[in-house]
């Protein structure tokens, strides 16, 4: 290709990409010019953002808008690490090729931050469109991504050879976390980081035997002082085999715990019991079936039957978990909420901390961490090299905050972040906590949403775009405001990309609700 006919499609790009680049930039400078807006701010139904990231974006924004042109470049930067901080995913992404394609002679200090983003944003889309835009216009900044081999060997127009060749931990464990060569050979006293050494050990115990694996879980609990497992199989799915030690039994105020179940006859029993099982006795579960043609329901029905804490429902037609929490929150009787996945395990002591957590703390919302884990009972890692991850689905909220916030989004996926993204956004980071100890042990099966294409959020880091999508246009109204990015016209994006679901209500012993 002819340096003519490259200038001519990065032309294009720009103009492709160069609508969405300023989107946020425009908005603010003509509210400004129209004297609507002394200062950038944003509303959303009445409430302005209480936490720092929501705040520092307008700030950014405003100071792009007047920044010398001198200056230009690295307020862009600064800018996007704001639009990525708030989750405006596509944004971000669009702005890092915008960038690319209309930024250069950097010097050492912007190379570094846009090399920073370059990384940020090709986990995020594993986009080779914009590791192309790269090259071409800043040819050495590849060199500069680390990015590990597990993700390069996939790509099509580059190779591990175009990216850094520095070896990084991270990058190294990540890379062979499930290598069973890797694994026999380790010495895992050469990682600093327990996570490393908690993660991998379980793993090279896997290759062992089941008891070897179970001593080796036993450490990573009492790491955190919590129950030890007391039998397993690694025969199919490791977590339906658990049996935890009793712990002591806690009282305190009532928890109601809302799990949604589709088609999941093979895990749903387990992960109830899981919740009957904890430290702290004081629950109730409302545990809805969203029109399985499995045995689901059957399942939850029998053990409704032997412990009257469950309280079973059905969805009318199938419309997703988040309708269904919408369906059901009325119908809680407890002082605090949470949620559980269907296919996950509840570590015995994670209602009992979570609840003291709120207590203590005097906050709103409280979420745990946790530890996904394959079916023969492999540790997923991430690129980052960790394996203690946020865990959104274990959300614990105050009952009376459900009456400031918005509803869970009509969405087929990741309404959960939406939700936690609010909080934080109306409620202040100071109300909303989470935890350092994985207090769930999650599944990462093939039947999970997190892992059918086209909706995947791999442990690669990769987001497919429908939810990139519906991050974006939710951001966008966080940042910008309800009164100019409306619930339709989200929702309509959600529509869009194939994921809005109707309500369609939830019954409970044949009455609908």
């Amino acid at each position: 290709m002819n340096k003519s006919v490259k200038i001519l499609n990065l032309l294009e790009k720009a103009k492709q990409y160069g609508n969405d680049f300023g989107a946020l930039k425009f908005l603010l400078s003509h509210y400004t010019k129209e004297n609507l807006l002394q200062k950038a701010d944003c509303v959303l139904d009445g409430f302005e953002p209480k936490v720092a990231k929501y705040i520092n974006i307008h700030t950014l924004a405003y100071d792009l808008c007047r920044a010398p042109l001198a200056q230009e470049k690295k307020n862009l930067l600064k800018y996007m690490d704001g639009l990525r901080f708030v989750q405006m995913s596509e944004t971000y992404l669009n702005q890092v090729k915008s960038f690319a394609i209309n930024f250069s002679n950097l010097d050492k200090d912007e190379k570094n931050h846009f090399a920073k983003h370059v990384r940020n944003a090709f986990l995020l889309s594993q986009d080779e469109e914009l590791l192309e835009l790269v090259k071409v216009n800043h040819p050495l900044i590849l060199p500069m991504l680390s990015i590990p081999t597990k993700i390069s060997s996939n790509l099509t127009k580059f190779s591990s050879k175009d990216f850094s060749q520095k070896v990084q931990q991270n990058n190294v464990i990540f890379d062979n976390f499930d290598n069973k060569e890797f694994l026999e050979n380790l010495e895992l006293e050469s990682f600093e980081h327990i996570q490393h050494r908690l993660g991998l050990g379980l793993n090279k115990a896997r290759l062992e035997n089941a008891e070897s694996y179970q001593s080796a879980l036993n450490g990573l609990l009492a790491h955190y002082d919590l129950s030890n497992v007391v039998s397993l199989s690694l025969n199919e799915n490791v977590l339906d085999s658990l049996v935890f030690e009793r712990p002591n039994v806690k009282r305190g105020p009532l928890v109601s715990i809302i799990m949604s179940c589709f088609n999941s006859d093979k895990t749903v029993g387990y992960a109830i019991r899981s919740l009957l099982n904890q430290s702290y006795q004081d629950i109730e579960i409302l545990v809805c079936d969203d029109n399985s043609d499995d045995r689901s329901l059957e399942i939850m029905k029998s053990l409704a039957l032997t412990d009257r804490r469950v309280r079973v429902f059905s969805s009318r037609e199938n419309q997703g978990t988040y309708n269904i929490r919408n369906a059901l929150i009325p119908l809680c009787r407890g002082e605090f909420i949470t949620f559980q996945d269907a296919d996950d395990v509840a570590i015995p002591q994670r209602i009992e901390r979570q609840v003291n957590d709120l207590e203590v703390s005097e906050s709103l919302v409280t979420s745990c961490r946790w530890i996904r884990i394959s079916p023969e009972g492999e540790v997923i890692f991430f690129p980052d090299g960790l394996i203690n991850r946020f865990c959104v689905v274990s959300t614990m909220v105050k009952k009376e905050v459900f009456s400031i916030l918005p509803k869970f989004r009509q969405s087929l996926v990741a309404a959960d972040t939406e939700f936690h993204e609010l909080c934080l956004f109306m409620l202040g980071a100071e109300n909303v906590r989470v935890l350092d100890e994985p207090l769930i042990l999650g599944l990462w099966g093939d039947g999970s949403l997190t892992k059918r294409p086209g909706l995947a959020a791999e442990n690669t880091g990769c987001v497919a775009h429908r939810r990139r999508a519906y991050s974006d246009i939710a951001a966008r109204q966080r940042v910008i405001g309800s009164h100019i990015v409306s619930d339709e016209e989200v929702d309509n994006v959600l529509r869009d990309q194939g994921i809005y679901r109707e309500y369609h209500g939830v019954q409970c012993e044949g009455e609908a609700i």
